[in-house]
């Protein structure tokens, strides 16, 4: 991530916003993760961050972001953006209409649309969440938060694009006020953890 480069960051609520308390409050953004990762970097990040948001439709025809892959074609130009950030995945776990199958056919589906397009990708797993040990039922399996975290790495890896794993940011269970969301303090120690990350893959310089 050059000076100057742009870059799309699909996200959930844990990025669209510093919430606090619980149930949370939306506080400034002034140091939200996107925020200080233009700030610090020189680039310039377009925050598609939203509540709810996700990989697959499950069971809502067209919700997810793989079945609305145009908009992120629309905001990345032209010119073509550097790259797209993919922090997303945790609603996808939570939510038992979305499967196994689905979520990874649809998470690869993104991947190989934005590589296609002149995209560099980084996918970056969920971040710690208080129920993160449960394992939803769902068609096709159960899984915990770490373990649908691999599923993450392993479509990253078999797709050639770059991971990070959101779960070992170093956040610790206090900077979770609803045990989901991060606080401000929550957001300065997650965001120099991905640059570190990014800079890692001679994307940030």
């Amino acid at each position: 991530m050059n000076a100057g480069d742009r870059w799309i960051y699909v996200g959930d609520s844990t990025s669209a916003g510093i919430f606090i308390g619980s149930p949370p409050v939306r506080q400034s953004a002034e140091n939200l993760i996107t925020t200080n990762l233009a700030k610090n970097t020189g680039c310039y990040i377009q925050n598609l961050s939203w509540g709810g948001a996700r990989v697959a439709d499950g069971n809502v025809p067209m919700f997810g972001w793989a079945s609305n892959f145009s908009t992120i074609l629309r905001v990345s130009g032209p010119p073509v953006a550097k790259g797209l950030i993919i922090a997303l995945g945790t609603n996808d776990w939570a939510q038992t209409s979305v499967s196994g199958a689905e979520f990874i056919a649809s998470y690869r589906g993104m991947v190989r649309a934005a590589k296609f397009h002149g995209l560099a990708v980084v996918g970056m797993t969920p971040l710690w969440r208080s129920d993160g040990a449960n394992r939803p039922m769902k068609a096709d399996g159960a899984w915990n938060i770490v373990e649908w975290g691999g599923l993450i790495a392993d479509i990253c890896s078999q797709e050639g694009a770059k991971f990070i794993n959101g779960y070992e940011a170093p956040l610790t269970p206090a900077n979770f006020g609803d045990g989901v969301h991060p606080d401000e303090a929550g957001h300065l120690l997650w965001e120099p953890y991905v640059r570190t990350k990014m800079q890692g893959f001679n994307y940030m310089n």
